[in-house]
């Protein structure tokens, strides 16, 4: 490398901007900073509501990511199932390759919005009692890999709803019948009253006091 073989870089020769010198430069008396305000002193800090924020934090919130499509779930209606055109078998494979479902969804649950009159088998994770429905309708067969348990499955034991169960059987079952109650009540009614036993205590001093 030799002096002569250097290359000067671009803007690597421009002159600095020199202010204060004078108004036949554009940038004399005031050096470009305009008369009074905040942007013409030393020291001056932009407002944080504009120009003191990143670019993204300017711009407004639109929409929402929900939870569960970070589990990669899909939903397809019959009437998206339409574009698979005559297959016997439409899984999720199948959905992916129309570009009904993407790469990305790996728990798939089919919707009952549309109509279907195809007696094709169809193999997804999860179906809709309208989309099942409508699928057995038209001779077709439904399999589904992870089914819905059910609430009684899934409830702990000794629970909080399942004590509240228990109890509210308990006090059906051990509620006397109302034929029950008032054959109970008709008894009472002829057999006497028993004495207290502070009645029962006072009744034997009162027959031993002599007779005078």
């Amino acid at each position: 490398m030799k002096l002569h073989t250097l290359i000067r870089g671009k803007n690597s020769g421009k002159a600095r901007k020199r202010v204060g010198r004078g108004g036949g430069s554009g940038l004399g008396q005031t050096s470009g900073r305009g008369h009074k305000g905040g942007k013409a002193r030393a020291g001056y800090t932009p407002s944080p509501i504009a120009s003191g924020i990143p670019f993204y934090r300017r711009l407004p919130k639109r929409g929402f990511k929900h939870p569960r499509s970070a589990l990669g779930e899909g939903y397809a209606n019959l009437k998206d199932l339409a574009r698979c055109g005559e297959v016997e078998l439409i899984d999720r494979q199948v959905l992916v390759e129309k570009g009904i479902l993407s790469t990305s969804a790996r728990f798939v649950k089919i919707l009952g919005e549309g109509d279907w009159d195809r007696p094709c088998k169809v193999v997804a994770d999860r179906f809709s009692r309208a989309a099942k429905a409508k699928i057995l309708a038209a001779g077709g067969e439904v399999q589904e890999l992870s089914p819905k348990p059910e609430v009684k499955d899934i409830a702990p034991e000794g629970g909080v709803a399942e004590q509240k169960r228990s109890a509210a059987r308990k006090r059906v079952s051990g509620s006397p019948k109302p034929e029950e109650s008032l054959s109970e009540a008709a008894s009472q009614e002829g057999t006497p009253k028993k004495k207290a036993p502070a009645e029962q205590a006072l009744a034997p001093k009162a027959q031993e006091q002599p007779e005078e």
